[in-house]
């Protein structure tokens, strides 16, 4: 204003407050959850939010699945459009949906297969993860999709061709060497009316004591068997004996196969009767030497190109074997992801819950603050009177903004939001770790470190249905690829924790050195395991989950693993109180 009646301009008051904590907490909030999205965003498996009515969010892996143009069109989706109207077991599509909503919703998580139709009209199956997690404050469904097609191809490859060979196909496992699986075409070779006739049998028992050159069949057997476990592969001709008695010649092809780190030998045998007894007519009714020179290469050139067969069918087998393995390898990382986005949508949820309401606090503040003029200008004036009245009225809004709660709570709301973010970046940085694929070097680590950053990442696997108990004591390093036990202990856990699913039972992690050896015990009080399963569940395929959940070669690979890494890996159990493993692995040498 201007005017000879105006005072004269004395100064200017100036109030500053130092928000470098705030800012700094605002900033890890923005890094938190920038590094949050960058895992939604560039994971290749299919992740999505989605409610009872319709999608919430969505990847771009998603679209990509599921052939649509952006991420932008598939949202535009209702959901009862991406699937047939009819799953394989007959029941309605958008009804069973609605179902297994439900219970993940029940069960804090719920896993299972689906069919899933593109935009192009084309169904194909998927494995479908969902969790609850809390969205912009409400609960809406966190979906993975992994797509099994390859997968499925790759099993039903290896049924077909082992199932319908016509060679007799069977594997023998070390150090009995009985068999452990077999085809129909042995069951028929050997005459066998089941299966569990033949698996409890080794060569030994369907051959004839002596081979046709006096050899005893079962040093014969083992010479066998140790060249082809040397060698890779052992061509011979044989005779065998079925389990009727009846003795027969045949070609017998042993190939030594790898899985889940095991040595297997797997043996292809095929009748030779007719070929044998077609060679001994023509020698007997013919004496020149030119008649016998010529049946013996044709049985050559015969035996050659069924060896030829023989290695086909093999490589074929062990082309879809491969394809199991690595399907097994990959699925721990879809089935996780789920359950550590969850994780980090709780704290998320509350970080942002907390910033709101410090918005508001901040709004009152600043709503006060603004009185505060009134009373410099009264006493820039040294209007004792008009000041005394000003602060009354500060007194009053300080009374109705609450000024007394927000001083108290703000500091508890901060605190809160740093553990919160805090938390999200620990998560973040353990599955990071998890995720990177084995290193060619080894490298020196802590066992009790790498166990605390698994249960960090499989914790959303166990907190619904166990009680964890720990017991880290005190342990040198060991030289070791951490990936790789990363893999074998996520495993041990998961199963643990399927264990105990329906018991609300405990699950037990417990470490100590003895005898220059670093030892892992995890334990959990479910049902336990009889003896028959007990002794196959490091085998290849073997599994006593519900068909779709897994192939079986989990603890095949884990078995590898902790073998590859000089260590032992054993299993006990007991009906009715629970199963426990026990990792044995070196200390590494000063």
């Amino acid at each position: 204003k201007t005017g000879k009646h105006c005072e004269k301009l004395q100064g200017i008051v100036c109030i500053a407050k130092d928000v470098t904590e705030r800012k700094k907490a605002e900033e890890e909030l923005r890094q938190s959850e920038k590094r949050f999205m960058d895992v939604l965003h560039s994971s290749k498996d299919a992740i999505l939010l989605i409610d009872s009515e319709a999608f919430v969010d969505a990847n771009e892996a998603t679209a990509q699945m599921l052939k649509y143009s952006s991420r932008k069109e598939f949202l535009m989706m209702h959901p009862s459009k991406l699937s047939p109207s009819v799953q394989p077991d007959g029941q309605n599509s958008f009804e069973k949906a609605n179902n297994m909503m439900k219970i993940a919703v029940e069960q804090g998580f719920h896993r299972f297969e689906w069919i899933h139709r593109k935009k192009t009209g084309e169904d194909f199956p998927v494995e479908v993860s969902l969790t609850p997690i809390t969205y912009k404050g409400k609960t809406v469904i966190h979906c993975l999709w992994k797509d099994l097609t390859e997968r499925k191809k790759a099993e039903e490859k290896f049924k077909v061709l082992f199932m319908s060979a016509r060679d007799a196909i069977m594997t023998l496992a070390p150090p009995t060497w009985k068999f452990v699986s077999a085809n129909p075409s042995t069951l028929k070779l050997f005459e066998a009316e089941f299966e569990t006739d033949f698996l409890s049998l080794g060569p030994g028992d369907v051959s004839p004591e002596y081979q046709p050159d006096g050899t005893p069949s079962a040093q014969s057997a083992k010479d066998a068997i140790e060249s082809a476990m040397k060698n890779g592969s052992h061509f011979f001709e044989w005779t065998h004996k079925s389990l009727k008695g009846k003795e027969f010649a045949a070609a017998v092809l042993l190939t030594k196969c790898t899985i889940g780190g095991r040595d297997l030998l797997q043996a292809t045998v095929r009748d030779i009767t007719e070929s044998k007894r077609s060679e001994f007519d023509l020698v007997t009714k013919s004496n020149e030497l030119e008649v016998k020179n010529r049946n013996l290469i044709q049985n050559e050139m015969a035996l050659r190109n069924m060896m030829y067969d023989m290695k086909e069918t093999n490589d074929a087998l062990k082309e879809a074997q491969v394809q199991l393995v690595q399907s097994e390898k990959m699925a721990s990382v879809g089935q996780l992801a789920a359950g550590v986005a969850h994780e980090i949508n709780n704290p998320l949820g509350y970080i942002i819950n907390n910033l709101e309401t410090l918005k508001k606090y901040v709004n009152k503040i600043l709503k006060v603050v603004g009185t505060y003029d009134g009373l410099k200008s009264a006493l820039s004036r040294k209007d004792t009177e008009k000041a005394m009245k000003v602060s009354k009225q500060i007194l009053a809004i300080e009374e109705e903004m609450k000024m007394e709660h927000i001083r108290a709570d703000s500091g508890d709301l901060i605190n809160e939001t740093l553990d919160g973010a805090k938390r999200i970046e620990s998560i973040v940085l353990d599955l990071k770790m998890f995720s990177r694929t084995g290193g060619k070097e080894r490298k020196s680590a802590n066992i009790n470190e790498i166990l605390k950053r698994v249960v960090n990442i499989v914790w959303n696997e166990i907190k619904y249905t166990a009680k964890l108990k720990e017991e880290y004591g005190p342990l040198p390093e060991i030289m070791c690829d951490e990936q790789h036990l990363y893999q074998v202990f996520v495993n041990l856990l998961i199963n643990a924790s399927y264990a105990v699913k329906d018991m609300e039972g405990v699950i037990g992690i417990r470490t100590y050195c003895q005898d220059k050896h670093v030892c892992i015990e995890i334990t959990d009080t479910g049902e336990g395991m009889p003896e028959d399963v007990l002794g196959k569940i490091f085998d290849p395929f073997f599994t006593t989950k519900e068909q779709g959940v897994g192939t079986g070669l989990g603890l095949s690979v884990s078995h590898e693993i902790i073998e590859k890494h000089g260590g032992t890996i054993e299993a006990h159990s007991t009906i009715g109180k629970g199963t426990q493993f026990l990792v044995s692995l070196p200390v590494k040498e000063s």
